[in-house]
């Protein structure tokens, strides 16, 4: 479908699988992708469910691609504004998966930290990979920032207030079967396990 998205379909289930760059940075390029792969099947009444998925082993998605963002000069009057405009449109293609009208399933496979985490937010079912390695996390605060692409509300809805909370300030990194018991992923075993 593109350069940093496959869509593979197998009857009335369709497979959203990313590959940018080795870890799948969240950045313009994957997040627009996304949306529109999304959108497409969204509106395709072939389809009855999506599996958001990653090609790479042991990343489902390491978050922002903060390289993107340093483009801008932070001592610039503008730089709140061009901050504020790229969050804008991360969070547009992240409701356009949020509000997708078929069921989409996470697929964490291996590490979804920060805006990864996020992304596995706006679906409706997440299942994570228990082989003793992978993690998931809200981890901007380890970096001084806030999730910016709505986790600061999507995960409180999901969990509660204070629990949300405490993973948000302490960058909380946690495998399948804490998240489990935070009521985050349901575990499966590696296949290699």
């Amino acid at each position: 479908m593109g350069e940093s998205v496959d869509v593979k379909r197998d009857g009335a289930v369709a497979r959203v699988v990313m590959h940018r760059k080795g870890n799948n940075a969240i950045a313009e390029d994957l997040m627009s992708e996304l949306a529109a792969a999304f959108g497409e099947l969204g509106n395709d009444p072939s389809v009855r469910a999506i599996v958001l998925a990653s090609e790479y082993e042991k990343y489902f998605s390491v978050g922002a691609d903060l390289t993107s963002l340093a483009g801008i000069d932070r001592e610039s009057p503008n730089a709140a504004d061009e901050i504020a405009l790229f969050m804008r449109r991360m969070n547009h293609h992240f409701n356009a998966i949020e509000r997708c009208p078929k069921p989409v399933i996470a697929a964490i496979n291996g590490h979804a930290l920060g805006g990864g985490s996020e992304l596995t937010l706006c679906c409706d079912f997440r299942i994570m990979v228990e082989d003793g390695r992978s993690r998931i996390g809200q981890t901007e605060s380890s970096l001084g920032i806030i999730p910016g692409a709505g986790g600061t509300q999507r995960l409180p809805r999901l969990i509660g207030r204070a629990r949300a909370t405490r993973f948000l300030i302490e960058s909380t990194r946690l495998s399948a079967r804490e998240a489990a018991q935070a009521d985050l992923p349901r575990p499966r075993r590696s296949p290699s396990r």
